[in-house]
């Protein structure tokens, strides 16, 4: 499974400082690597999952960490 999530409206993308950022927070918790990537011309964060237990609320846990990261470095209101 891949999950590609969008910048809000407000943010109107993802840059490469942030997404420096945002890599290394979540390669220090060791729990997600994700990368930008284009997707109808919007560039968006992607990761993909294929470990076989991993269930949907493991997949949620690291989407709201993500946008607590991105809170954290300023680059989306809470």
């Amino acid at each position: 499974m891949c999950v590609a999530l969008y910048p809000p409206p407000e943010v109107g993308g993802f840059t490469a400082t942030g997404d420096k950022k945002l890599s290394e927070l979540s390669t220090k918790r060791n729990n997600a690597i994700y990368y930008t990537t284009l997707l109808h011309n919007k560039t968006v964060l992607r990761f993909c999952c294929m470990h076989p237990l991993l269930t949907k609320q493991d997949v949620q846990q690291v989407v709201d960490q993500i946008n607590e990261d991105l809170v954290a470095l300023g680059l989306i209101k809470p």
